[in-house]
């Protein structure tokens, strides 16, 4: 029975940022929570209508990511639980604390907050609480301030990394320090992510309007807007969720690109067609094992790699951690990545084997179009011409089979989708494991593979993790171990095989052009001499009667396999992408390196240190860093291919 690859299930995130109160900022919580409980379960109406056969059938998920602070927060969260259980959409709560509790709990200044911080953390499905770095309690030491107020910062760039929509729990003025709810604001109208914006003293809630990510916020805050609405939340929910909202020009052509990926695609047990890798990779592959100095590292096979990320995973998951007191929170962690285990070693497995087809076709085009040249010549030259002729058009109708079947089965464009899936997958992997791989906004021209890989990587979330400098250690490990040193191998191994076909093609095509200008040069010296010597008709059947037939099936198709040869190292740009995984390879060996001491540096006992760059800050800079220039690479790659399709057997 064919495997197709996962079906993403509906996932809608909702972060919330706001006040703490103060005397000089007041805070209607009966209204504020009135209004709260009415958006979210307006949204949880627009999920619950959400329906697509591209989607799974389990119940759809809302889910509330907070900081629980005093205020806004806490309000926010009361109103999204409150009353019975919705029947139709699971809600559940995410919490990510910028501290560990007891360093975060002694912020608050109301008991009672402390209290419906302490019980909403015990409730919560999933939570990651930032142990790693104790806040100061000197305000004059500028230094550890500046870490503080930047764990903050921080703290809210990771809420809008998981939120598909923003609520804003905001009185439209600046905030007293950074990371506060404008900032927070700021960054989501940066970031296109869609902000609710509800007033603190009135509740009255609107969807602040941005005509694009440059406006300045306060002078959106100062315009007048309408009320909030079921149309609007209903609206909101579809752009961000629904795959009629493809993008992709035109739409119904990137919905239905979508539908023949999930429900048509197979999970091919084997890649089949290795021309290419017999052909190209396994010669390179010899004649670097010839040269000692250029020796290919171990290949890690993907799911090798999954294998090993999992493993790690299971060991952030393991009961004994303090961040997993609950079976049945862990085992929801680790469905979530498995979910997205899975959808990476299917795309990469469908990209294998098309790039497999898509390159061994290229070649045989090619060569069956030099064949066809030799062949027609032949018709030429030797006394069989219906039988060479009919060869030659044998061969031309295979080379333009090819070709069809190529564009009819469209493997160029199957594989670029694939392939665009499978790496940003494996790109945001290292940042999924801090919690930094959420939903990203869609722009005009946005492909449906985007809107397929939000929709894979929604429900990971943050792991449920007290991220103390011993677990941040292993998150490093998780990260160098599955993905930096893995990708730093593929990408030498890379460089060393694709630099090698070209500079084997480059050879053989020199070879075959000097072999051609010999021959060229020979026939015209015999043609020169039959002339001097008065010779015009040759004996036919005689030994220069069958040589000057030889060279001129050689003069005319030496040149053509010699074309073909050019246009294989064209078609294949093996160099360019040589150059590539060596600079791909040598930023990654870099990022090794910074793992490694950030690794040694987990084990000091001076970790926790206010004075000191935090863990957590250095370790998400670094899984941001392995995102970009993995996403770089296949950014490049999707550049060159996307306009190489099969060519034309002519």
């Amino acid at each position: 029975m064919a495997t197709h690859p996962p079906k993403p299930s509906r996932f809608l995130r909702v972060a919330v940022t706001g006040h703490r109160p103060r005397p000089d900022r007041v805070l209607n919580a009966d209204e504020v929570g009135r209004t709260c409980a009415w958006v979210f379960d307006g949204l949880a109406a627009g999920l619950a209508r959400l329906q697509s056969p591209l989607f799974t059938s389990d119940p759809p998920i809302l889910t509330l990511i907070s900081p629980l602070a005093e205020g806004a927060d806490q309000i926010a969260a009361e109103a999204m639980f409150e009353g019975p259980a919705d029947k139709l959409v699971h809600r559940r709560l995410e919490v990510v604390l910028p501290f560990s509790l007891e360093d975060y709990a002694r912020t608050f200044e109301d008991p009672k907050a402390v209290a419906r911080l302490r019980d909403w953390v015990e409730k919560a499905e999933s939570r990651l609480i930032m142990a790693d770095w104790t806040p100061p309690t000197d305000e004059k030491d500028s230094l550890a301030s500046h870490w503080r107020d930047g764990r903050f910062m921080t703290l809210g760039s990771m809420l809008l990394d998981q939120a598909d929509l923003l609520i804003a729990i905001w009185n439209g003025e600046p905030g007293r320090g950074r990371g506060g709810a404008a900032d927070v604001i700021a960054e989501a109208v940066l970031r296109r992510v869609p902000v609710i914006w509800i007033e603190p003293i009135e509740g009255r809630a609107r969807l602040l309007a941005v005509p694009d990510a440059y406006h300045d916020i306060f002078q959106l805050a100062r315009r007048e807007g309408q009320a909030l609405s079921q149309a609007e939340l209903d609206r909101v929910v579809t752009t961000l969720l629904s795959p009629e909202m493809i993008v992709g020009a035109p739409p119904p052509a990137g919905e239905r690109a979508l539908a023949q990926y999930l429900t048509q695609e197979t999970i091919p047990s084997s890649t089949g067609w290795t021309l290419y890798q017999n052909l190209f990779v396994a010669n390179a592959r010899r004649a670097l094992a010839r040269k000692s100095s250029q020796q290919e590292h171990p290949k890690t096979p993907i799911w090798a790699t999954r294998l090993a990320c999992d493993a790690l995973t299971r060991d952030l998951a393991d009961e004994d951690w303090e961040g997993y007191p609950k079976t049945d929170q862990k085992n929801a962690f680790l469905q979530a990545r498995a979910t997205l285990s899975a959808a990476w070693t299917a795309a990469d497995a469908i990209s294998t084997r098309l790039g497999h087809i898509y390159r061994s076709h290229y070649i045989l085009i090619f060569t069956l179009g030099a064949l066809a040249v030799a062949t027609g010549l032949l018709a030429l030259v030797i006394d069989q011409h219906a039988l060479f002729a009919g060869a030659e058009f044998v061969i031309l109708l295979a080379g333009y089979g090819l070709y069809r079947s190529g564009r009819r089965h469209a493997h160029h464009q199957r594989l670029i989708a694939s392939r665009e899936i499978s790496e940003q997958v494996r790109a945001h992997w290292g940042a999924s494991l801090l919690g930094l791989a959420g939903r990203r906004a869609l722009g005009p021209g946005a492909p449906w593979t985007a809107w397929l890989f939000n929709a894979y990587v929604a429900p990971a979330g943050p792991p449920n993790l007290v991220a103390s400098p011993a677990a941040l250690r292993v998150v490093a490990i998780a990260v160098r171990e599955g993905v930096v040193r893995a990708q730093q191998n593929y990408h030498q191994n890379n460089a060393s095989r694709l630099s090698q076909i070209h500079h084997g093609l480059e050879q053989l095509g020199v070879k075959v052009l000097v072999t051609a200008l010999l021959v060229s040069g020979l026939l015209t010296a015999v043609t020169l001499t039959m002339v001097l010597v008065g010779v015009e008709d040759l004996k036919v059947g005689s030994p220069l009667d069958l040589l000057e037939k030889v060279m001129m099936v050689l003069n005319g198709a030496l040149p053509a396999l010699g074309a073909a040869l050019a246009g294989l190292r064209f078609q294949g740009d093996f160099e360019r992408f040589a150059d590539r995984s060596r600079e791909t390879s040598q930023a990654l060996a870099q990022l090794d390196e910074a793992l490694a001491r950030l690794i040694a540096d987990a084990d000091r006992p001076t970790a926790l240190a206010c004075t000191e760059a935090p863990l957590f800050e250095q370790l998400r800079g670094m899984v941001l860093r392995l995102r970009d220039i993995l996403l770089s690479d296949v950014e490049d790659w999707r550049f060159v291919y996307v306009a190489r399709p099969a060519p034309e057997p002519g």
